[in-house]
This record gives C-alpha cells, sequence and structure tokens, in this order.
C-alpha cells in the first residue's frame, strides 16, 4: 500500500523496514538463526508479505525464499527455491509470485504456496570439481562431471570432435595443488603463497589453484580473473572471466591452462600470456556441445550449433536481435580452423592456415509473428497469422516461407508485397497470410534474403473445430532407398551398400497395413544409381508425397568432400569431375526439402573402414552435412551413420553396413527399443542406433540425427 519500504543488502542478512516517505527504520525482518550471505532481493507480495532472497545458503536448503506474513515480521517461512543466489523476486497481481536464480533456473509459488513452476538448469554444474578437472598431457582432452560435485562424468576431445560420457582413463591428471606453500586458496578472500597474501581486488574471492608441472609458477581462478603467479608470488599475467572459476588446471606440457566456469563453460588459455583460445558448451545431458575460438569461429555436434549465437545491439531504444550460430554458418562453421588452435595456440596462425572464409557474414532477416499468440485456440480454416519482418542487412526480402509442424507447404509463399524501399532501411513491415489447418499444430514462418534464412518463428495452435475424418486414417509412406557397392569406377568397391538399400526398403514395405495403408518403394541398386536416376528419384518422391505423406530417404555409398562440400558418389562417378558427376549436398537438400509431408533421410555415405585400395577420397564432415539439412526451415529429420569425419564400417560376418544393421533389427522386430512399446519413434531410433553402432564397432563409429524442434517425435514403424 505504499506505506513502508523494505531494504535488503549485498554484504549481509538482514533486511530492514523504512517507513515511507520519512524513511524511518520501524522494524527489521526475523533473521535469527541465518548467517553467511545475503538477503539482497526483496519485494512485498500482493496480500503485503515480505518476500527476501539472495546468496544465503545452506547445505539442506540452498539459497531459499523466505516469508513474513504477520505485521511484526517475525514469523518466518522458508520455500525451497535455488541452489545457487537467488536473483529476482517479482509478485505478480494474482498473489503468486516468481523468482530467477544465478542456477540458471527460474519458478513459480502460487498464492497458497504451492510450488507450481520449477524450471531448472541446463547447463553442466562445475561445482565441487577442483579433483575431477582433469587433463591429457597436451591439454586436447578435458575431463569432468556435468553436474556439481563431478557427477555424471564426461570427457571432451578437441581433437575427435567429441563429447563422451565416461569417467576419465588414467593419463589425464587433475589439478597439482599441493606442490607449493600455498593456503586459503579455496573459497577465500586472502589466499597467501608461504603465508604472504597474494595480490587481488577488494572483494575478489579465489576458487580454484593448479600449480605448473614445473613449480615455477601457478595459476589461481577467482571469481572475476584467471591469474597466473611466479613461485615468488608477483603476477606474471591476469584475464577478465565471464564467470566464477570453479577448477583450473594446467596441461603436463605446460602449454595451456584450463578453467572450469560457474556459466557451465570449459575454457582453454595459453599458459605464456593467458591469451583466450577456445571455449567449450555443453547442456547437461550432454547430448550436444560447441567449441569456439573469441572471434567465433566454431565447431559444433550435429544439433548443437545453435546453443551459441550472436547479440546485435540496435540501439538504446530497440530490442537487441540474436542470430543464433547457424544463421551464419556459411561465414562461422570452421572446424578445421578450431582444431588447430589448439594444436599452434595461435589463432591468427590457424586463421591464415585456414584461409578466408568463403562468404562475407550478411545478417538474415528477423520475423516475429503478432498473432495468434502461442497456445491460442482456434475453429475455422484457414487461419490469418500476422507478422512483422525486417532486413537488418538492407538487402531484399525474396520470400517468406510457411511451415506446419516442421515441415515447408511449398505452394504457399508470403511477402511479396513488401515495400524494398522500407526494407532497404530496416524498416519493420507487417503483413498476414492465411495458412490452412485442421488438427493442433505449429506454424513457423522463415524470412529469407535470397539464399539467407532467418530463424523461424512459430506458434502454437490448438485446434477446436471438428476433425475430419481423412486425418485418422493411416498414412502412406514413401521409400526410395539407393545404394551403390559397385561402381564404374574399380577402385571404387564397397560390399554391402547395394543390399542395404534393398533390405531397408523390403524393412519399411512390411509396414504396409499397419501404421501405413501404403508402403511405395523404390530401389536403386549400383548400376542402376546413376546421378540422373537419383536425380530423377528424388525429383518424383517430392513430386508424389502430399503434407499427409512421410517419405523416407535412404542413401548407401561412398561420399567425399572437394572444397568444403559435401558429395554423394553415384555409380557413374568421375572422381576427377566431382562437380559435374556427383550429387552436391545442396542439391539433394533442395530436392529434400521440396517433399511436402514428413521426411526422414538417413544417410551412410563416409568411405568405408573396410576399403583398402582406390582412389583417395577426402573424409566429409558428416555433423557439417547433418545441421545444414536439419535446420528448422528445411524440415528434414535427419540420421547418419558417423559423425565428424568418422569413417562407416561394414562387416562380411554383419551382412551389411553397421548402421543398417542396427537400423534393420529394430524394424525387423529383432529387439525391443523400449519394452513392452510396439511403437519405433524418431526418439527410440535415436537411442537405439546410437548405442547398437557403437556398440558393434566397438566405440569406433557413432551415428548421430538432429530433429527440427518444430517436428513431433513421430512413429516411423511398429513392430509387428
Amino acid at each position: 500500500d505504499g506505506s513502508a519500504l523494505a531494504v535488503g543488502y549485498n554484504d549481509t542478512v538482514a533486511v530492514d523496514i523504512l517507513s515511507a516517505p520519512e524513511l524511518r527504520r520501524v522494524g527489521a525482518a526475523n533473521v535469527a538463526g541465518l548467517s553467511g550471505g545475503s538477503l539482497s532481493q526483496v519485494a512485498w507480495s500482493r496480500d503485503g508479505a515480505l518476500l527476501a532472497g539472495g546468496s544465503y545458503w545452506s547445505a539442506a536448503t540452498g539459497s531459499p525464499v523466505f516469508r513474513w506474513a504477520d505485521s511484526r515480521w517475525s514469523k518466518r517461512t522458508m520455500l525451497l527455491a535455488a541452489d545457487e543466489t537467488v536473483m529476482g523476486i517479482v509478485p505478480l497481481a494474482d498473489g503468486s509470485f516468481a523468482y530467477a536464480t544465478a542456477d540458471p533456473s527460474f519458478g513459480r509459488y502460487d498464492a497458497q504456496l504451492n510450488r507450481v513452476l520449477n524450471r531448472p538448469p541446463d547447463i553442466a554444474d562445475l561445482r565441487g570439481q577442483i579433483e575431477n578437472l582433469r587433463l591429457s598431457a597436451d591439454g586436447a582432452r578435458v575431463a569432468f562431471g556435468l553436474e556439481k560435485g563431478g557427477g555424471k562424468p564426461a570427457l571432451f576431445d578437441a581433437g575427435a570432435r567429441r563429447l563422451i560420457g565416461r569417467s576419465p582413463p588414467g593419463d589425464m591428471r587433475s589439478a597439482d595443488t599441493g606442490g607449493l606453500p600455498l593456503r586459503d586458496w579455496r573459497n577465500d578472500l586472502t589466499p597467501k603463497l608461504s603465508g604472504k597474501p597474494l595480490k587481488l581486488e577488494k572483494n575478489e574471492t579465489s576458487r580454484s589453484l593448479a600449480i605448473a608441472p614445473d613449480r615455477r609458477s601457478f595459476v589461481l581462478g577467482t571469481d572475476w580473473y584467471l591469474r597466473r603467479f611466479s613461485a615468488g608470488g608477483e603476477e606474471v599475467w591476469s584475464v577478465a572471466l565471464p564467470a566464477a572459476a570453479w577448477a583450473v588446471g594446467v596441461s603436463g606440457d605446460g602449454r595451456v591452462a584450463v578453467a572450469a566456469l560457474a556459466n557451465g563453460t570449459i575454457r582453454w588459455y595459453r599458459f605464456e600470456d593467458g591469451r583466450p583460445l577456445l571455449a567449450l558448451f555443453m547442456p547437461r545431458d550432454g547430448m550436444r556441445w560447441v567449441l569456439w575460438t573469441p572471434d567465433g569461429y566454431y565447431d559444433a555436434s550435429a544439433g548443437g550449433e545453435d546453443l551459441i549465437g550472436w547479440h546485435v545491439n540496435r540501439g538504446l531504444d530497440q530490442a537487441a536481435d540474436y542470430f543464433p550460430a547457424s544463421r551464419l554458418r556459411d561465414r562461422y562453421y570452421r572446424p578445421e580452423l578450431v582444431g588447430a588452435v589448439l594444436r599452434t595456440l595461435d589463432i591468427d596462425r590457424a586463421r591464415r592456415d585456414a584461409g578466408p572464409p568463403q562468404k562475407p557474414p550478411v545478417l538474415p532477416p528477423v520475423i516475429r509473428i503478432l498473432s495468434p499468440r502461442m497456445g491460442d485456440a482456434v475453429s475455422g480454416s484457414p487461419v490469418e497469422i500476422r507478422y512483422s519482418v525486417r532486413s537488418p542487412s538492407g538487402e531484399p526480402i525474396t520470400g517468406v516461407d510457411v511451415l506446419i509442424d516442421g515441415r515447408r507447404l511449398p505452394d504457399l509463399q508470403a511477402g511479396k508485397d513488401l515495400d524494398a524501399g522500407l526494407v532497404a532501411r530496416s524498416a519493420e513491415q507487417e503483413a498476414s497470410i492465411v495458412v490452412p489447418l485442421a488438427e493442433d499444430g505449429t506454424v513457423s514462418l522463415v524470412a529469407r534474403t535470397g539464399e539467407h534464412a532467418g530463424e523461424a518463428a512459430m506458434v502454437r495452435l490448438v485446434w477446436k473445430g471438428v476433425v475430419e475424418a481423412d486425418l485418422r486414417k493411416p498414412r502412406r509412406l514413401y521409400v526410395l532407398a539407393i545404394g551403390v557397392s559397385r561402381y564404374q569406377d574399380p577402385g571404387l568397391v564397397l560390399s554391402f551398400a547395394a543390399t542395404d538399400a534393398g533390405d531397408v526398403a523390403a524393412a519399411l514395405k512390411a509396414q504396409e497395413g499397419g501404421i501405413y495403408r501404403e508402403v511405395v518403394a523404390k530401389v536403386l541398386r549400383d548400376e542402376e544409381a546413376t546421378l540422373h536416376n537419383v536425380q530423377e528419384a528424388l525429383d518424383k518422391i517430392a513430386r508424389d508425397t502430399t503434407r499427409d505423406d512421410t517419405a523416407v530417404v535412404f542413401m548407401a555409398g561412398h561420399g567425399t568432400t572437394e572444397e568444403n562440400k559435401y558429395y554423394f558418389l553415384p555409380a557413374d562417378v568421375d572422381i576427377a569431375r566431382l562437380e559435374q558427376t556427383a550429387a552436391p549436398q545442396d542439391e539433394i537438400r533442395k530436392r529434400l526439402v521440396q517433399i511436402r509431408g514428413t521426411a526422414l533421410f538417413f544417410f551412410d555415405t563416409c568411405q568405408s573402414g573396410s576399403v583398402m585400395s582406390g582412389p583417395r577420397l577426402a573424409q566429409p564432415d558428416v555433423t557439417g552435412v547433418v545441421n545444414d539439412f536439419a535446420s528448422a526451415e528445411n524440415g528434414i529429420v535427419v540420421f547418419a551413420a558417423s559423425q565428424g569425419r568418422e569413417v562407416a564400417y561394414e562387416e562380411k560376418s554383419w551382412g551389411h553396413g553397421a548402421f543398417t544393421k542396427a537400423l534393420l533389427e529394430v524394424l525387423n522386430g529383432q529387439v525391443e527399443i523400449f519394452r513392452g512399446r510396439r511403437e519405433i519413434t524418431v526418439a527410440g531410433l535415436e537411442f537405439w542406433l546410437s548405442d547398437r553402432v557403437k556398440e558393434l564397432t566397438k566405440d569406433r563409429q557413432h551415428p548421430t540425427s538432429v530433429k527440427p524442434n518444430a517436428i513431433r517425435d513421430i512413429t516411423v514403424a511398429r513392430l509387428q
């Protein structure tokens, strides 16, 4: 009611109550029994109760929100909130309140003090890992735990481009913290060397320590800096950190320092002068990762590149833009450059050796859906979608693609009537388009400026109209299976690619009469799989499918890379004329995008590990192909037999490639992915293929898959 003011403090556990407008102290919240930290965040709920939280923490409660509801603020209630500092408390009009924390997490309590929302953090929790952070001798492999205290162990291998869920091997070492007379360095304001305090800034807390292998210097990780000191206590260098360094290490060769930070990143620094080299980020589930240089060049796992992006300011009076890394992939996805950084310890040299980027950076268009709102109910079709769009680069907007549940509607284009003059000035324009809808669905709009696609704007709509009978009918499945074992070039020989294609098509054909009312399968084997026939078959499957159908395209054979472009090698390929005689990545993608229904692309096209002769082919970067095909604007679910530049294996005892063997085991009902469940979903396939192929190849081959977010976890097949 404006009669009192609550004051919290950054440096103590106290909340004072001041009268308004006199600002005279009239009371204080009861904090008896609380010590350490602060209650810096305060708020009044709608019913007049006092709320407070901050950096106060205990092992039993973490950092809670406290509530005092009586007139003298003496009766304290504790409400669980965070494991780290409470950063904000916001009272809501219905008597509830929301909170945000440094974990990072957020949540909400209703007016009856029931916690109705608790969104835990997604990032790795690197606290309590001074002994768990372990490095290989060259610092290229780093082991840590994805959870607090080292739980859920993981190992990142920068050379192999892999994040592996496993405990560290015996050759990896944790930080030496006892080789010099250092004391009070763990969570303390006054770390000491031989009893003498090291020079830090006021209120700067030391968190971690690693002594160099030669014991002539050491690095100290604090809340604000990574600092290197000589063995005599003189500072050699310091570098500012974006978050507290919970653990640090120095590689056995003394060339790099590594810090595990509170923001969930692992960072590499040149030990000689502290220059930042690389940063790694991964969610707590350990399924994806991205590794980048300070100037933004990056490498990433399948599905991992959008874990980072570019924040671009637009002035004081405009909200900033955010562009996920995938929007600038052509410029900044440089795995070879990133991989060279730890070998050379010189970003400038790595950039020179890798050569200039193929394309200049162009900011993509930005689109927003104005109406309807997320979760709105609709009962009539078509539905009008109002949107706004602008082009930060000033390039003309050439179209707006429409997708439903992640699949493009090729016959429906928006944005044709935009004013080119306004676009050139990056002015925001509004327009609308009507979209057919007959069931619950996610509508996505993607704006384009030539070949540059912006981030998709999405709205999830709930259908309240009549459900048409046709929607309940089984779908139709179209299958195109291509496998090349015998090439016109006698040096390009595989054993089982053609067999793989035929058997996958047969296994999917057996689904006819189940979840699919009809299965139309086309197989191209060996000499049938010429470039012309492959292109024609891809065009035909795109023409034949409707929005209600599912299409599976399976390709097995050789693949290679030339000038950073992936090529599938048809039977009549001429290696000396790849551009004219092979199927390039962008042409395959363009044809898959034209498929109107749900599109699944399986490809096993890395040079096989069993091939010992013939022309030397550059190993394709499978991860780059997967991320390109599975971008939201394409709407393709992608399964690849391997990741990075791994080879894909085939063996006589299997009668297939490892990837296809695992796929056939589940399609033919030889195994159950989940006990008791008959449906084989995209998520289930991903789980099975990953584990089974790794088992078959003794951890040498690692399949990967990506599903655009707007596409639901669809059922691919059902066990017979």
